[in-house]
């Protein structure tokens, strides 16, 4: 079975970092089968290195991204 959260609505889901709120754990990174994000090389205001996007258009809304961060600090949306 695949896992695409929108079929129905045909709308592309696009994740988004808060970078102000991540820690760069990188739980996202690990738990997305996709490869959509990636611990990137610039740091926030708190001085930790955190998540980013790599591949948008890979995302199929699975959502795992946004239950593995502690900091709640991935939202998903969807494109008009």
């Amino acid at each position: 079975m695949s896992i695409k959260h929108n079929a129905k609505t045909k709308k592309k889901t696009l994740p988004r970092v808060r970078p102000e709120l991540c820690k760069g754990c990188s739980f996202c990174t690990e738990a997305c089968p996709e490869g959509v994000l990636r611990m990137g090389k610039g740091r926030n205001a708190m001085g930790y290195f955190t998540a980013e996007v790599l591949h948008p258009q890979r995302c199929t809304g699975c959502r795992f991204c946004t239950l593995m961060c502690p900091e709640v600090a991935i939202e998903l949306w969807q494109e008009d």
